[in-house]
């Protein structure tokens, strides 16, 4: 089997599982029950092959593990009471957004979007990216960070750079983010964000399989 044949495999296993959480203990669920354990047995084998297959690959590739980000952006939004609350100048910002379409302050950036929320972004340029061995998060200007990338990972190739949009998590919320990377790093920072891709999605089916015993 190759790596996406294992994938596809486990994937159905962990979808018939699902489907059978809410299934009561009625005749149609015993029935399958027997298949199920057996399924079971049979995701967590092939779970234990991928990895193997996934760091005998990856073993063998020449990934680099510093990355030079041109820029790093996050994105808040905010209701505008929300905003106001939060905000010790939340009031004198949102009447020199509405004046001017854009506030500027510290780095940070405020605007209304489309769906007439308070959008706060926040830019930091030149970005050490550094990957942790081994682990579903990596080291952005040396602070731990977990990218959720099983929720989100778009690529699109702009004339300067590759931007990824992704979600970052931070103090528990889910914050939406960019990262601009240039085309000489592209190919291998993305090689390996799918590397970690594939240890997330590794992790969740493993607290799914250990939710289900």
């Amino acid at each position: 089997m190759n790596i996406q044949e294992i994938k596809d495999l486990s994937k159905e296993i962990m979808d018939i599982r699902n489907k059978l959480i809410d299934i009561k203990e009625d005749k149609y669920f015993i029935c399958l029950k027997d298949k199920f354990d057996n399924m079971l047995s049979l995701s967590e084998s092939i779970n234990f092959e991928l990895e193997a297959i996934i760091n005998k690959y990856i073993d063998q590739q020449d990934y680099e593990n510093c990355f030079n980000l041109d820029y790093f952006s996050k994105y808040y939004f905010y209701e505008e009471e929300e905003f106001k609350n939060k905000k010790e100048d939340g009031e004198y910002i949102l009447e020199q957004v509405k004046l001017n379409g854009r506030y500027e302050i510290d780095g940070h950036s405020f605007t209304y979007s489309k769906y007439n929320n308070v959008v706060e972004s926040e830019t930091k340029t030149n970005v050490e990216v550094n990957i942790i061995k081994d682990s579903e998060n990596i080291a952005i200007n040396g602070e731990e960070k977990h990218l959720d990338l099983n929720y989100k990972f778009d690529k699109k190739r702009l004339e300067d750079h590759i931007r990824i949009a992704t979600r970052i998590i931070e103090n528990s919320h889910s914050v939406s983010c960019l990262l601009y990377i240039n085309h000489q790093q592209a190919d291998s920072f993305l090689n390996t964000l799918e590397y970690i891709k594939n240890i997330q999605e590794r992790n969740i089916s493993r607290r799914n399989t250990h939710i289900m015993k």
